[in-house]
């Protein structure tokens, strides 16, 4: 036996005294041999050695890594632990050999792993992680159940061959905990009954994830609290069957306010103030005031008082006294009026409002509109009344700048009828996009069409309620609304009809700039319900977007295609088109 091992161990002293010899140099290169299943940097991050090139010393800035016989037992031991972790449990790490550079002070380090076979747990390589976690989305389960003292673990067995697993989970879900009372804390003027009357969890109730996540999201929907924290309350070192909910909040202030400024080529320079006041007399209402200007809205006053929680917790009344002068392309209008919408959060994706709205309109200079009814009058008065329906789904994110998802909106609108108004008209829409993201890039489409039908004597719609298409957030190939039909002044005269197709292609360059290119399609027509395909006119182009906190600063450079019109168009803006 003395023989067998006398030249292994001989063989390992003079390996041990020549390794031990080589510390101090700094590590040049690692090599892997005999690796299949991960990367050479995926195993690097599992050990604290670094390779160190010129590169990395002149721009990294990282300091080399040593040689150091200890240390590579210890990167070696890391390895095989890795390996055992992603179900290889008979892979074996062994140093193949090193290469000294003398002048320079560095080695080459060459590690030979043997991975051996992967064991199986069903269809799925075992993986230590993935067993962990799936544990805990059993034991969080039963948490979210009410369970909240719920322990978990696993066993596994190695079947013949050593090469499947089975795994078996071993649940203890405990008692069932549920809530004894309510604890509020933190409020100084929002009563006590309204923070109450927001928590679906009440004594008696299980206390499941659902229900403390819909207490806090019916708390920050009020938009009355800067802080929202809703938990079981525990006591250390006590178990119990019951225990407080413990709601903690801290209020916004009652009164913000912000203003802002900005230009775009279609609005020219624009101007906002927004006050807001919250909580009145302690309950959930808010008062808000919102002034604007801009060349396409030379004053746009709007005055909102909310009531959240209107017959439901996902609805909200809003009465919405205006004041708004209107300068479009095609018509100059100043009305003022009184919306009433009743706004519902069905779902996360989806809302949907219903309301009643009136306005008393002047519309000034209708000098060419064959669709006046009096065009000899240098200015047209009328009322109108009536009600709206929208419906918006949205799956689309983020927010400001979608890269994934989708978006339907549809909307509309009865004027007249039994509702009073002077003109009866139904207006409808529906604008369809949808997002996606393609290696680097994002590909957006956008549908949109409209639809007008009125059943007035002399079918006329109000100026302001026609459809328009042109400009920085439709075709881009045209001024804003300046596409379809004109009157006899060159001003859009708007039309019955409308139908928009768009898609544009978006890729990071640098810092925080895009660049895109897009395709524009669309027309407007007089007759309504009239779309023919071979009328749209096309438009195509590129732009750069700036992302800023408020949403992307876009520039928008177009020309039109197959048109007699080659002129082109410049848009600057905020916010992306669609």
């Amino acid at each position: 036996n003395l023989r067998r091992f006398l030249p292994l161990f001989l063989y390992l002293l003079v390996t041990a005294s020549y390794l031990y010899a080589q510390e101090g140099y700094a590590v040049r290169k690692v090599h892997f041999i005999g690796h299949e299943t991960f990367s050479k940097s995926v195993l690097l991050n599992q050990t604290s050695l670094r390779e160190s090139n010129l590169f990395t010393r002149l721009f990294k800035k990282h300091p080399p890594s040593y040689f150091n016989a200890e240390f590579l037992q210890a990167d070696m031991d890391r390895l095989h632990g890795f390996y055992q972790r992603e179900g290889f449990l008979h892979a074996r790490i062994t140093l193949d050999s090193v290469e000294l550079y003398e002048e320079k002070r560095r080695i080459d380090v060459w590690l030979r792993i043997e991975e051996g076979k992967r064991v199986m747990m069903g269809n799925t390589p075992f993986r230590d992680e993935a067993v962990n976690i799936k544990l805990g989305k059993y034991v969080q389960a039963l948490v979210d159940s009410g369970y909240l003292y719920a322990k978990g673990h696993h066993t596994i067995d190695l079947l013949p061959g050593d090469t499947v697993a089975d795994v078996t989970f071993i649940l203890e879900p405990d008692s069932l905990v549920r809530v004894s009372s309510l604890e509020i804390s933190g409020q100084r003027r929002i009563k006590a009954t309204l923070i109450l009357n927001q928590s679906t969890l009440k004594p008696g109730d299980a206390f499941t994830a659902k229900g403390l996540e819909e207490t806090r999201a019916y708390l920050n929907d009020l938009q009355l609290f800067k802080v929202v924290s809703v938990a079981p309350l525990f006591t250390a070192g006590v178990r119990s069957t019951t225990l407080p909910l413990a709601i903690r909040v801290e209020e916004a202030p009652r009164l913000s306010g912000k203003v802002g400024v900005g230009y775009g080529t279609e609005d020219k320079f624009r101007a906002f103030a927004d006050l807001t006041y919250k909580g009145l007399f302690g309950g959930p209402t808010r008062l808000n005031l919102n002034v604007k200007h801009s060349a396409l809205d030379p004053y746009y006053i709007n005055i909102k008082w909310v009531h959240p929680r209107f017959l439901s917790r996902q609805t909200a009344l809003t009465v919405n006294p205006f004041l708004r002068r209107q300068t479009e392309p095609g018509f100059e209008t100043r009305s003022l009026g009184l919306n009433l919408p009743v706004n519902t959060r069905i779902n996360e994706q989806l809302d949907a409002s219903l309301g009643y709205y009136y306005a008393a309109v002047t519309q000034f200079g209708v000098e060419g509109d064959v669709l006046v009814p009096d065009p000899e009058s240098p200015n047209l008065l009328y009322n109108k009344s009536g009600i709206t329906a929208a419906l918006t789904y949205r799956t689309a994110k983020p927010l400001l700048t979608p890269e994934a998802g989708f978006q339907v909106q549809m909307g509309a609108k009865v004027n007249g009828y039994i509702f009073g108004g002077d003109y009866h008209f139904t207006r409808l829409w529906v604008d369809a996009r949808q997002y996606s993201t393609i290696s680097h890039f994002v590909l957006s489409l956008r549908a949109m069409g409209g639809l007008l039908s009125a059943t007035s004597e002399d079918s006329f719609v109000p100026v302001e309620e026609r459809f328009y298409t042109g400009g920085s957030t439709s075709n881009r190939g045209w001024a804003r609304s300046m596409l379809g039909p004109l009157r006899n002044s060159g001003s859009p005269a708007g039309g019955k009809s409308l139908l928009e197709l768009n898609m544009e292609l978006r890729r990071p360059l640098f810092w925080l700039l895009d660049a895109a290119v897009f395709v524009d399609a669309g027309n407007v027509w007089t007759a309504s319900l009239h779309y023919p395909l071979n009328e749209l006119a096309y438009a195509a182009g590129a732009g750069l977007r700036l992302n800023t906190p408020i949403g992307p600063v876009r520039l928008d450079v177009s020309r039109p295609l197959w048109h007699d019109k080659k002129s082109w168009q410049f848009f600057l803006n905020i916010g992306q088109a669609f």
